[in-house]
C-alpha cells in the first residue's frame, strides 16, 4: 500500500493501468475482493485501487462535499498517471466521480465501468420499485438469526450457500470498511443534498462532453439503494 498527500492506495500487477475507485463509506479492499480473482486470471492489467478522503486510510483533510472528493481523484491521477491513457472503473458513489473523471479526461480514458452507478444524488429523486426477493425461501429465512437479519437487511436470494457468502463479505469487507470510514466528516455530507452531488463545474451533461469510449454499465435491478430505474 502506499500513502501519500493524496489518497492511499494499492498497485497490483502490470501492464495497462486500471484505476478503481469505490463506493460511499467502503474501500479499496472491497473493490480487490470483488475484481481481483477477475484480473488475476487476465494479464497484463496495473490495477490501481485507491481509498477515497476519509474512507479506508486515506484522511479526510477537510473535505466539505463531493466536489472536494473529486479534486483529490483529479490531483492523484495527474501525479501518478500523468498524461497515459488508462482504463477507469466506479462502484457506486465512485461510479458518480468516475463519470466526472471520463469526461474531464475525456482523451486519456480508454474505457469506463460503471458498477451499480449513483446516478441521482438526491435520494428524494430516486425511483425504487418495493423490495422482492428473487429467490424466496421463507423456511430459510426463518430459521436465521435476529442478528443476521438485522445485519443483512433484505436478502435478495434466499439460499444458505448464498446467505453464507453474503455474511462472510459484510463481516470481512463491508464492516470492516464503514467502522473504518470517518463518519464524523462524511455523514454530513451525505445528509446534505447540496453537499452530496458534483457541480457543473466537475460534472458535465452537455452535447459536448458526451463520453464515447467503449462504456459498460452493470446495473441492479432490484438495488434498493441506487436501482436501475435511478441508473
Amino acid at each position: 500500500m502506499e500513502t501519500d498527500s493524496l489518497l492511499s492506495s494499492h498497485e497490483t500487477g502490470e501492464g495497462f493501468p486500471v484505476l478503481m475507485v469505490h463506493g460511499w463509506e467502503m474501500d479499496r479492499k472491497v473493490e480487490e475482493l470483488d475484481f481481483e480473482p477477475i484480473f488475476t486470471k487476465v494479464p497484463g492489467f496495473r490495477r490501481i485501487y485507491v481509498d477515497l478522503p476519509g474512507m479506508g486510510t486515506t484522511p479526510a483533510n477537510n473535505i466539505q462535499n463531493l466536489d472536494d472528493i473529486y479534486l483529490r481523484l483529479v490531483q492523484f491521477i495527474d501525479a501518478r498517471l500523468g498524461k497515459s491513457n488508462f482504463l477507469l472503473v466506479g462502484t457506486s458513489c465512485g461510479g458518480y466521480l468516475a463519470r466526472a473523471l471520463a469526461q474531464k479526461y475525456i482523451d486519456q480514458v480508454d474505457g469506463l465501468m460503471l458498477r451499480v452507478p449513483l446516478i441521482e444524488p438526491k435520494d428524494s429523486l430516486r425511483d425504487r420499485d418495493p423490495f422482492q426477493p428473487l429467490v424466496r425461501n421463507e423456511q430459510f429465512m426463518s430459521s436465521m438469526s435476529s442478528e443476521d437479519r438485522t445485519l443483512l437487511g433484505n436478502i435478495l436470494i434466499q439460499t444458505p450457500a448464498y446467505v453464507k457468502l453474503l455474511k462472510a463479505k459484510f463481516e470481512g469487507a463491508f464492516l470492516p470498511a464503514s467502522g473504518a470510514a470517518n463518519k464524523e466528516v462524511l455523514d454530513p455530507i451525505r445528509e446534505d443534498p447540496q453537499r452530496y452531488q458534483l457541480t457543473s463545474l466537475a460534472l458535465d451533461n452537455s452535447e459536448q462532453s458526451k463520453f464515447l469510449a467503449p462504456t459498460l454499465i452493470v446495473c441492479g435491478r432490484h438495488d434498493e439503494i441506487e436501482t436501475a430505474c435511478a441508473c
